[in-house]
């Protein structure tokens, strides 16, 4: 309990909404699904907040998600399309 004091957050089954709301909170360049069926993808996890890269390249591994990173502003998760 409090590991957020130490920059570190832990998971056990949770939304990847929830998962991604949270680490919104810790970096200026933030994370948008591009469908509500990916915020209800489950994650058990452990990073510390400065993980940024680590995370979302763990999220594209384990649930085949594509990671756009073409604007400056916001990164954005989309469900992979079959075949690809």
């Amino acid at each position: 309990p409090g590991g957020w004091r130490s920059g570190r957050l832990a998971y056990v089954n949770a939304s990847l909404g929830e998962v991604i709301g949270d680490l919104n909170r810790y970096h200026k360049r933030q994370v948008r699904l591009a469908s509500h069926e990916l915020e209800e993808l489950r994650l058990t996890i452990s990073f510390t907040t400065t993980d940024y890269d680590q995370v979302l390249e763990l999220v594209e591994a384990v649930h085949g998600v594509d990671i756009d990173k073409a604007r400056p502003d916001e990164i954005v998760l989309r469900a992979r399309k079959d075949g690809e």
